[in-house]
Order: C-alpha cells, then sequence, then structure tokens
C-alpha cells in the first residue's frame, strides 16, 4: 500500500497494559492504525517507510484534559493563598494589566513544551480567544475549545451567549477535522441562573460538550449554601452580584444537577470538596470529573477524592489547569504526583487517567487514547535517561521517571523529535 508509514520501536504498549517488544506500528496514510505487531512480521507483510526508533519506549499519546494557556504568561506571577478568593482577586488585576502580545508568546511556548512532553490531545478553556489562532498552527493536533462564559445579569448572559456564538464561527475558517469545541459556563460562583440554563440548552441543540469549575474550594460551596464568606465578600466588593441575588441554599453540585447540567456530556473540573450526596450525583449523572493534581497540590487542598470517585465507577482524567496554579503543563509530572498521593493506585490506573479516560471523556474514545487498530495513530516515544528498563512503574510515576520524550507523532506525523 502506498505511503504506509511503520513506526519501529524497542517495545510498545498494548491496549492491556502489557508490552509488544522489538515490535512496529503500522499506519495508513490518513494516520489511521493498521496493525501492531513484531518488526519481523510486518516487513515481511508490509512496504512502507519505517521510521526507526529503535531504543524508544512507544505509549499511547496523553491527553490534557483541562488547561487554560492563555494564562501560562503568569507563571511563577501569582502566589498560592490559603484563601481561594484571595488568589481569584489576584488573577482579577493581572487580567485588568493585560498583555495580550505578551499571553500569545507565553501560550505558545506552553504549546511547544506540551507538544514535547508527549501531549497529543489538549482541552483547553478559551476566554480571549488568544489558543485558537495558535493551535490552528499544529494541524494534526488534537484540539479541544471550550469557550467560556461568566457573568450575574441578564445583559451579560444575552451578551456572552451572542458572542459564544460568534466565536464558534469563527472555527468554521480552519475547517479540520481535528478540531472540536465545547462551551465553558467558568463556575457556579462567577455564572447565573439564567446563563447555566442558557449554557444547557445551547449543549442540547448543539450537541456539544460542557466543561464547568466544580466542587473547587470550601468558600464556594459557602457562597452557594449561604450566600457568606470570602467569595461572597469578593464580589460584593467588585459589585458583580445584582441587588436581588440569593443562594441557591445547597451545594454546588446540587445546584448543577438541579439545573439538568450534569450529565454524560459534562466534564466537572477539580471536584476537590464534594460531599458523600455530591458523589452520588455525579456518578448517576454520567459526569466525568477532570482532577488537577499539580494545581490541587499548589493550594494546599486537603486530599482529594480520587480513590472513591474510581471506586464507585466514574470516569476520572487528569489536566495541568493553568500555569496560574501549577509549576508546569507536564503530564508526566501530574502522574507522578497522583502516585505519590496516592499510593494504592496501581500503574495502569494512573496512566489511564492521561490516556483512555479523557478520550473517554472528551467522546475521543474511537480516535485516540490507545494503541489500537482503527485508532489514530498519536504516540509518545520515550527514551530512558540511563541503561535501565523504562517500565509502567516509572512510566506512570510510581517509581523514578528516568527517561525523557524522544518524539511525538500525531495522526501518523512526527511533530516533535528531540534529535533534530
Amino acid at each position: 500500500m502506498k505511503d504506509i508509514k511503520i513506526f519501529y520501536g524497542k517495545k510498545i504498549l498494548l491496549e492491556d497494559f502489557n508490552w509488544l517488544d522489538n515490535a512496529g506500528v503500522v499506519v495508513s496514510p490518513e494516520g489511521k492504525i493498521i496493525a501492531i505487531e513484531k518488526i519481523d512480521h510486518i516487513r515481511r507483510e508490509y512496504s512502507g517507510r519505517i521510521v526507526e526508533f529503535e531504543c524508544g519506549t512507544i505509549i499511547p499519546g496523553l491527553l490534557n484534559a483541562h488547561t487554560h494557556l492563555e494564562l501560562s504568561h503568569l507563571k511563577g506571577k501569582v502566589q498560592a493563598s490559603s484563601s481561594f478568593a484571595n488568589w481569584l482577586q489576584e488573577i482579577a488585576l493581572h487580567r485588568i494589566m493585560f498583555d495580550r502580545e505578551q499571553a500569545i508568546a507565553s501560550a505558545r511556548e506552553s504549546i511547544k513544551a506540551m507538544i514535547a512532553q508527549g501531549v497529543t490531545t489538549i482541552a483547553d478553556v478559551v476566554s480571549e480567544n488568544i489558543t485558537p489562532l495558535l493551535l490552528a498552527e499544529y494541524k494534526h493536533l488534537r484540539k479541544f475549545y471550550f469557550f467560556e462564559i461568566a457573568g450575574w445579569t441578564e445583559e451579560q448572559a444575552t451578551n456572552m451567549m451572542n458572542r459564544l456564538t460568534e466565536r464558534i464561527r469563527g472555527l468554521e475558517q480552519y475547517n479540520d477535522t481535528m478540531t472540536f469545541y465545547g462551551i465553558s459556563p467558568h463556575a457556579p460562583y462567577s455564572v447565573s441562573e439564567s446563563l447555566l440554563r442558557n449554557a444547557v440548552a445551547f449543549s442540547n441543540r448543539e450537541h456539544c460538550l460542557i466543561m464547568i469549575h466544580l466542587a473547587e474550594s470550601p468558600e464556594e460551596d459557602e457562597l452557594i449554601r449561604s450566600g457568606q464568606g470570602k467569595l461572597y465578600e469578593l464580589f460584593d466588593s467588585f459589585g458583580v452580584l445584582p441587588e436581588d441575588w440569593k443562594p441557591p441554599g445547597c451545594s454546588p453540585t446540587q445546584f448543577l444537577y438541579d439545573l439538568g447540567m450534569l450529565s454524560n456530556d459534562t466534564l466537572v473540573v477539580h471536584f476537590n470538596y464534594p460531599s458523600d450526596e455530591d458523589i452520588q450525583l455525579v456518578k448517576n449523572s454520567g459526569c466525568s470529573v477532570v482532577y488537577c493534581p499539580g494545581s490541587h497540590r499548589f493550594f494546599k487542598h486537603t486530599r482529594h477524592p480520587l480513590p472513591t470517585l474510581l471506586k464507585e465507577g466514574i470516569n476520572v482524567c487528569i489536566g495541568t489547569d493553568s500555569l496560574a496554579s501549577n509549576e508546569e503543563l507536564d503530564m508526566f509530572r501530574e502522574m507522578r504526583i497522583v502516585a505519590e498521593e496516592f499510593s494504592e493506585l496501581s500503574a495502569p490506573q494512573i496512566l489511564s487517567l492521561a490516556t483512555t479516560n479523557p478520550a473517554r471523556a472528551l467522546k475521543l474514545q474511537n480516535e485516540t487514547g490507545k494503541i489500537k487498530k482503527g485508532l489514530s495513530c498519536d504516540l509518545a516515544v520515550l527514551i530512558s535517561n540511563n541503561a535501565d528498563e523504562i517500565t509502567l512503574e516509572m512510566i506512570s510515576g510510581k517509581k523514578e521517571q528516568e527517561f525523557s520524550v524522544l518524539a511525538t507523532v500525531l495522526a501518523g506525523n512526527v511533530v516533535y523529535n528531540s534529535a533534530v
């Protein structure tokens, strides 16, 4: 077959988390996996250009299920605080002093860094419309834009929904099968009930996913339940709350559930402080949860309920969040933090948080997340930093990560090669 590519490595991680040694991935001209076989068998059965990573360990490309690339310019500029409201206030002040050129340059560097760290799918929350322009440069990268909406008044709700429609139409210029979009009502504490209802209606009408920050801090819970606390004081000082605003009087999760926002098409981000009842609501709704380990550590939150969520059968994935609340946008580091915090989790469980689980959450399970016949050839090729064999325990962070990313392959195209 014409234009077949064969990616050959020392070993390949199969979908059952077993290794196939001295093997290759056969790829169609369209970037789909045709076969995964021992290299001797491939040489006999297929003719095509062999891309040799003889010392490389090949694993599925990673999926970053939640980030804010446009905040990359805030790296090291925002200090961790015991008060989430204080951190939010600092972010708001930085937004007032927003430097678009600096934000663009920093976001571009973050994109390059993520690809160089084996990421092949990025789910990015978009507020300033910076990243669609940048990510469009990477035609083989799988891009998921979640357009952010926020606001308390009816006028803001109308303007936000009108702007949302315009922004989505703007994606049509790319005519890109690797581009997807969703809607991101920021959080229960920053979006009016009317706008949340509009977001649900939009999602149902357009058949798009919803991503929303939920149960991120105790202050969020206090505001939604009682209309008191530091978040209320912050919003009151900003003068953003309508005079007739009243708290829903329940947990943030219950609030969203009652509005019909929680469904199989919803990714709830963080979910740091849910009650047992909240966990059942998310489970019964079929939501996916995006846990952000580095950001969680940045805020010194209490232990995340990750093991409980997994035990309940909830689909959990991980993301980096932004550089305003994380040191790096490195998915291997995120896995390492999970391994450090939750020693009871197995290596396959941890790696699934960055591969198969986010693919399922983003409805991309038939496209990516595994090295499997029929799926897109999205690969991360690793090389040992010493003579040690790269193991699943090492990749997941359960053992010291003594390896580097040698190459990243997107839909059968090498888009990063450390040797070049």
